[in-house]
C-alpha cells in the first residue's frame, strides 16, 4: 500500500439546469457538484474553503453563501474561495448558491482536511512475474455513477517497462478506478500481449455516451481481463475476435509483440466490464482488422520498424475531442506511428458500440497523401506538397508529425 497525495481541483463543468446568461456556450457537460474542500488556511488560522463556478452559471447574476456549522456567515460571495479565520478543525462548510439573490441549491456538509492535501491510499499489485514491481502512472478522472464526483482512473506500470526503443519483457500493465475515499472500484488487468511502457497504453476517460457517467476506452489485446475478471474479447461482437484464446502470447524473446490481433475496449466507468470490443485499426502492418504478425517498415534508416523491431509503429496517442459540435456526444480520437507513417482515427460509443467515424492515414515526404476512411470502407486522398522534414537530414518526416505531445 502507499499513499498518493492528490490536490483539489476545480473543474468548471455541469449539465445543470442552464442558466440565461451562462458562461459557457450550449454544450454537453458533465454533471459534476460543486466540489466543496475544506483545508488548514496557510496562516495557521482557520480554514481555506474552495468550490466550482459551473460552466452553466450565470456568471453576472450567481453569488454563494458559505455556512459555517449551518449558520451564514459570509453572504454574496462572487468568487469561488473564502478564508474563514475562525475557522477550527471541528468545523463544517457549506455553499448555498444564489441566483439573483434567490438561493438555487446548498452543497452538502464538509469538513476540513487534517493536512493541505487529502492523502489516498491506493492497492498496489503483487510483483509481477518478471520480477517488476509497480508505481502510480498516468492518472485521468471522471465521474464514473453519476454522483456528481469524480472518480480517479490511476495506470500501474512496473518498474521494467521499457522504451520502445528497448528490449526487454515486462510485467503487465493496470488500470484502477478509486473513489476519493479511497475505495477501489475495479482493475483492470491488460495481460501479457500489451507491453509496459511509456508509448503503448493511453486510456481516455470521459463521458462519450452522454448518459452522466464516464467510461474508459483504451487499446486491448489478447489475455487482457476487464472489472469483472473476464476476457475482453467476449465483449466482441465479431466472432473472429471472440474465438482468440485468452492464454495466447504473442511476445517475442526480446519482450516486443509482434504478432496476433489488437484491439479497442470500451468499458463500463462504474463497474470494470468490457461493453464493447472491435479491431483496433491499423493493425501494425498498416491493415484493418484481423492477425498481423511481424511489423512492416513504419520509417526509414535504422530505426525503422521491419520485422520485430516494433518502434514507431508501437507509439501510440490519444484525445477526446467535439468533433460534431459541442452538443454531441464526444468522440475518442487515437493516433498511430511518428515521423512517416502516422494514423490516425476516430470513433464514437453510444453505451453499447464502439464504431469507427473516420480513419486519416498520412504518409509523408516532400510531398504527402493523406487518405481518409469512412464508416462504410470507402475512402478519399489529398495530396499535399511543399512540406518540411522534422527528424535529421532528408529524413523525409512529416511536418510536425513525431513532436512527442
Amino acid at each position: 500500500m502507499n499513499k498518493l497525495r492528490l490536490y483539489a481541483m476545480t473543474i468548471c463543468a455541469s449539465a445543470a439546469c442552464m442558466a440565461a446568461a451562462q458562461n459557457t456556450p450550449l454544450s454537453q457537460m458533465e454533471k459534476l457538484n460543486r466540489g466543496v474542500v475544506a483545508l488548514p488556511a496557510s496562516s495557521g488560522t482557520g480554514n481555506f474553503i474552495s468550490w466550482r463556478m459551473l460552466g452553466t452559471d450565470d456568471e453576472d447574476a450567481t453569488t454563494f453563501d458559505i455556512q459555517r456549522n449551518g449558520v451564514t456567515v459570509v453572504k454574496d460571495v462572487y468568487k469561488t474561495n473564502y478564508t474563514d479565520a475562525p475557522g477550527n478543525k471541528n468545523s463544517s462548510y457549506r455553499i448555498v448558491t444564489k441566483v439573483n439573490g434567490i438561493a438555487v441549491d446548498t452543497t452538502q456538509a464538509v469538513t476540513p482536511w487534517q493536512q493541505v492535501y487529502n492523502p489516498i491510499k491506493l492497492d498496489r499489485p503483487a510483483t509481477g512475474a518478471q520480477g517488476g514491481t509497480y508505481s502510480p502512472n498516468d492518472m485521468s478522472v471522471g465521474d464514473v455513477d453519476g454522483d456528481g464526483e469524480y472518480e480517479l482512473f490511476v495506470k500501474w506500470d512496473p518498474s521494467n517497462s521499457k522504451d520502445n526503443s528497448q528490449g526487454g519483457i515486462t510485467d503487465n500493465v493496470f488500470i484502477d478506478c478509486y473513489k476519493l475515499d479511497g475505495t477501489r472500484l475495479w482493475r483492470v488487468d491488460l495481460g501479457r500481449n500489451i507491453r509496459a511502457g511509456a508509448h503503448y497504453t493511453q486510456f481516455m476517460v470521459y463521458d462519450f455516451n452522454g448518459d452522466g457517467k464516464a467510461e474508459m476506452i483504451c487499446k486491448t489485446g489478447p489475455g487482457s481481463l476487464d472489472g469483472k475478471g473476464n476476457y475482453v474479447n467476449q465483449a466482441a461482437t465479431d466472432a473472429s475476435i471472440k474465438a482468440v484464446s485468452g492464454t495466447a502470447l504473442y511476445r517475442s524473446s526480446d519482450g516486443r509483440i509482434t504478432g496476433g490481433q489488437e484491439w479497442l475496449t470500451a468499458f463500463n466507468g462504474e463497474t470494470g466490464e468490457a461493453v464493447h470490443t472491435i479491431f483496433y485499426n491499423p493493425n501494425r502492418n498498416m491493415t484493418y482488422g484481423g492477425a498481423a504478425d511481424g511489423s512492416v517498415n513504419w520509417g526509414v534508416g535504422g530505426k525503422n520498424d521491419k520485422g520485430s523491431y516494433g518502434n514507431r509503429g508501437e507509439r501510440f496517442l490519444a484525445a477526446v475531442a467535439y468533433l460534431d459540435g459541442p452538443d454531441k456526444p464526444a468522440c475518442g480520437i487515437f493516433s498511430r506511428g511518428y515521423y512517416d507513417y502516422a494514423f490516425i482515427w476516430a470513433v464514437t460509443f453510444d453505451g453499447e458500440q464502439i464504431r469507427q467515424k473516420w480513419l486519416s492515414q498520412h504518409k509523408s515526404g516532400s510531398s504527402y497523401t493523406l487518405y481518409t476512411y469512412k464508416e462504410d470502407g470507402t475512402h478519399t486522398s489529398k495530396t499535399y506538397s511543399g512540406c518540411k522534414p522534422t527528424s535529421g537530414s532528408g529524413s523525409g518526416t512529416m511536418y510536425q508529425n513525431g513532436n512527442h505531445n
